[in-house]
């Protein structure tokens, strides 16, 4: 519904604004305030996935990784309206296995995804999936496909004009 969708798009912004000035406190409380009973499941998920990469910030990694998987996975029976959220799950949760030096898991939780994440998740979650995946394949010895993902972030940068993207992929 409309007033879902807006609240949402409203809490998701607030959220990311105090996640980028260190304020995780006033994220949580953010993410708390607007997670109401009888809201759309892709309202609730979300908030997971931004309280997730808060505690990313403040280097409690094994929490976050445990809320990214079971954001993943209850986004499954969600499907479409869901999508978003389990995407971003799954890029943040793809960042933590490569730093994690899982490699292999990585590409297996990116490869299937990268053609609707690029379709429907923030810039900066389809710059973070594509280097994830750039670096595991480098790292696993497979410099031509890694080659392949920096080329693809360079295409996604053009396509939509982001200067700081095309930065990145050069």
């Amino acid at each position: 519904d409309a007033d879902d969708l807006i609240l949402t798009g409203r809490a998701s912004i607030l959220a990311w604004l105090y996640l980028f000035n260190g304020d995780h406190t006033r994220v949580r409380e953010i993410i708390q305030h607007s997670d109401r009973p009888n809201t759309s499941p892709r309202r609730t998920l979300i908030g997971r996935c931004i309280h997730g990469v808060s505690l990313v910030h403040e280097g409690r990694i094994s929490e976050a990784e445990n809320i990214f998987r079971n954001t993943l996975e209850e986004a499954k029976p969600h499907g479409n309206s869901a999508a978003v959220a389990g995407h971003a799950a799954a890029a943040f949760l793809a960042g933590l296995l490569y730093e994690q030096n899982n490699l292999a898991d990585v590409c297996q939780l990116l490869e299937p995804r990268l053609d609707i994440l690029e379709r429907i998740s923030l810039p900066n979650i389809v710059l973070h999936s594509l280097l994830a995946l750039s670096r595991a394949c480098w790292l696993k010895g497979e410099q031509t496909q890694a080659l392949v993902y920096l080329d693809r972030l360079k295409d996604y940068a053009r396509r939509y004009d982001l200067g700081r993207l095309l930065a990145w992929a050069l």
